[in-house]
């Protein structure tokens, strides 16, 4: 099994004509459409949801960020110890199966990656797995680039290892700065529909689930405006704290 999690897609920047490749698989293999998305719709949320099935009260992942009233402490969650929930990754290790986690930000392996006999981050790359799986070396993970290289990585990964469940995801970055229909958000799933059609010819039995984490909202419509607060990944995204309407 292969999950797949589009960090930042949305269905607007699905199309036949941008992801060819992903329709068709859907057509003759399998399905698509629309689900809903837990609340807070931020990446370790989603993350904890998606790799146990559970909702944030039971994964005891409700954001980004946490306090703790008792001992004052306070920070981003970057690192295990916060996920209460098993994971699909453990699971899977736990009944003999074979594990992968790639991810372009560091904090999905740093939170999530305990069941993971091999994992990979663009953001603090293990030189060595770099090495065993010929890659290059890493792009900046604020690019474009770093999706084409941790589903490079996977689609090496698949070749050399074949784990029996591979957990792969890219960063947002891309989808926060380009509306769909342009030709940067085009490129982006690009690389997705291509690489997700190679693993599928190397290893046809596999099956690959595709999901987003959250979707963007390209560009603010309605006179609405997200006002910022802090988070990790700041210079290419903001987390929604309250919604204000502009003055007329």
């Amino acid at each position: 099994m292969m999950i797949l999690v589009v960090d930042g897609c949305a269905p607007e920047y699905l199309t036949e004509e941008t992801a060819p490749d992903l329709f068709r698989l859907a057509r003759e293999n399998g399905f698509a459409k629309i689900v809903e998305s837990q609340m807070p719709s931020v990446t370790n949320v989603n993350h904890a949801c998606i790799l146990s099935g559970l909702c944030p009260k039971d994964t005891g992942v409700v954001g980004n960020y946490y306090y703790d009233p008792a001992t004052g402490g306070e920070g981003f969650i970057e690192e295990r110890g916060f996920m209460q929930a098993e994971t699909i990754l453990q699971a899977y290790r736990k009944a003999g199966g074979s594990t992968a986690l790639f991810t372009v930000k560091g904090k999905v392996l740093g939170v999530y990656g305990e069941g993971a006999d091999i994992g990979l981050s663009a953001q603090d790359p293990d030189e060595e797995l770099v090495k065993a799986l010929s890659l290059p070396p890493a792009p900046p993970i604020h690019s474009a680039r770093s999706t084409e290289w941790i589903l490079q990585a996977a689609l090496s990964c698949m070749e050399k290892y074949s784990p029996d469940l591979m957990y792969c995801t890219n960063n947002d970055f891309i989808f926060h700065h380009y509306a769909p229909g342009t030709p940067q958000a085009k490129q982006q799933i690009a690389y997705v529909n291509e690489y997700v059609r190679r693993i599928h010819e190397l290893e046809p039995q596999r099956q690959i689930y595709i999901t987003a984490d959250p979707p963007s909202c390209y560009p603010f419509a309605g006179g609405r405006k997200p006002v910022p607060v802090q988070q990790g990944y700041c210079r290419h995204r903001s987390a929604p704290h309250l919604i204000q309407e502009e003055a007329p």
